[in-house]
């Protein structure tokens, strides 16, 4: 994917970030989340899962993340306040833009 100059953060939103925002039950299926992102990983090293949410399948995606072999690329963020989660859905889809030089 495409490189964008400047802080180490940004050049990781360029290289493909999938994020999921959620309560961690079972409704939700957030274990489907990280099993589907282990094939990701698999496919482009570079991308990144960041989980925003809180529940009691927390700990267990934890655990899971580390059995898939997958946490060094996953970050669970915790609860956020929904301003907070919506700042955080635009910078990624403005990361995603390709805008002219």
């Amino acid at each position: 994917m495409r490189r964008i100059r400047g802080s180490g953060v940004r050049r990781r939103f360029a290289t493909g970030i999938i994020s999921a925002v959620a309560r961690f039950v079972e409704k939700k299926a957030p274990d489907i989340i990280l099993r589907a992102f282990a094939m990701v990983l698999d496919r482009c090293a570079e991308a990144w899962l960041i989980m925003m949410g809180d529940g009691p399948l927390l700990e267990e995606c934890r655990q899971l993340a580390r059995s898939l072999e997958v946490s060094h690329a996953v970050r669970f963020a915790g609860p956020r306040p929904h301003l907070e989660v919506a700042e955080a859905m635009i910078r990624l889809a403005l990361s995603r833009l390709r805008l002219p030089a």
